[in-house]
């Protein structure tokens, strides 16, 4: 069974956003706990996830939200058509005018809902392009107050570099690499032991030459 607070928060974004899961997760969760702990566990990552996603970005969350529901509706209503074409083929056809009218009757729902998660795939798509241009704005307006500032990070770099030669190999290659950094890579690893072939970060071990057998004088 899945801690309580988890349950709280999940059944608390439920309720809020879904209720007709919650209603039926809570009448679970009085018949048959058991049952109720495994269908909420395979939900709560999923559910998590959106519970985040509405802290950060309740718009996009919102429309996360409706697309789960649209795709629970669109399986039950196909569910329903199909053992409703099931009865229509079984049925005499001057007795099946009421379940074939059932039937076009669904097929019209499952196309409103499949257009319906069409725009809602759109929303989402043109939600998430906006939350990238906003972070891509934020790192470009970083990038250009850390271009304005060179000068004062330079002065602090080598404040440090000249304070304590500790600091030295902590800055070395720093953003861009250093040819003593270079020369250190192509130094082979110690301590390490024989290395195995084709394994890269080790180094070879040397190779025991045998010799040949010296041969015996010709009598």
């Amino acid at each position: 069974m899945p801690d309580q607070e988890r349950i709280d928060e999940g059944m608390a974004f439920l309720k809020k956003h879904w209720p007709e899961r919650y209603a039926w997760m809570d009448q679970l969760r009085t018949d048959d706990p058991e049952s109720f702990g495994l269908a909420f566990r395979s939900i709560w990552p999923r559910l998590v996830r959106v519970i985040e996603l509405s802290r950060r970005n309740p718009a996009l969350a919102e429309a996360e939200v409706g697309l789960v529901k649209i795709e629970s509706k669109l399986r039950e209503t196909a569910r329903e058509y199909f053992a409703s074409t099931r009865r229509d083929g079984a049925e005499d056809s001057a007795k099946a005018k009421g379940p074939q009218a059932r039937s076009n009757e669904l097929l019209a729902t499952l196309k409103d809902l499949v257009s319906q998660r069409f725009d809602l795939e759109i929303k989402r798509a043109e939600l998430r392009i906006q939350e990238l241009s906003e972070e891509l704005a934020q790192q470009r307006e970083r990038l250009e107050t850390r271009r304005e500032n060179k000068q004062d990070e330079v002065d602090r770099t080598v404040k440090e570099l000249t304070s304590d030669p500790r600091l030295l190999r902590r800055h070395r290659g720093h953003r861009g690499g250093s040819r003593g950094d270079l020369e250190d890579r192509r130094r082979p690893m110690r301590g390490r032991g024989p290395g195995r072939e084709g394994d890269e970060g080790f180094r070879k071990g040397p190779r025991r030459i045998e010799r040949p057998p010296a041969s015996k004088p010709a009598d």
